[in-house]
């Protein structure tokens, strides 16, 4: 009985730091994902400077800038569209950890 009272506090003990480190993945691939469009619209951007926006989806293809449609791990949301030149692509899970850090 004492061994099976341990392994239940040792696992109430893990599952929320578990959560944590799951929870700072999911953040840290979403402003990866964030920093990927801004190259990608920086790159459209600077070969086709007459144009004022750009869909995201332009940007994903075989031969394009994205391989594939970015979506953020946590709860599959999708990414400000259009893009403009003055703008940044956002989250629009509405989590304020999913954001490009100032000055990136």
């Amino acid at each position: 009985m004492i061994v099976v009272a341990i392994i239940a506090l040792l696992a109430a003990m893990a599952i929320p730091a578990f959560n944590k480190v799951r929870q700072f993945s999911h953040t840290k691939a979403c402003v990866n994902n964030l920093r990927q469009i801004a190259y990608a619209k920086d790159q459209y951007f600077l070969l086709n400077g007459g144009e004022v926006s750009v869909a995201l989806a332009d940007l994903v293809g075989q031969d394009s800038y994205l391989k594939s449609m970015p979506v953020c791990p946590q709860g599959d949301a999708g990414y400000t569209d259009p893009l403009t030149p003055e703008t940044e692509a956002v989250c629009l899970r509405g989590d304020p950890n999913h954001a490009l850090p100032i000055g990136e």
